[in-house]
């Protein structure tokens, strides 16, 4: 597997869990595993756009 496709697995399941913790009202660590999934699908895209 890819650098690129291991990290967006990643992220993925970092956001379901911060959207189960969300649904659980664990509101101050929700938003915060929320943003940190959300930032590696988002540097995953720049990992993707120099892979070879």
């Amino acid at each position: 597997m890819r650098k690129s496709t291991i990290l967006l697995l990643i992220g993925a399941f970092i956001a379901a869990v911060g959207a189960g913790l969300s649904i659980a009202n664990i509101e101050p660590y929700a938003d915060y595993v929320l943003v940190l999934g959300a930032a590696i699908i988002i540097i995953r895209g720049f990992i993707r756009n120099h892979e070879d």
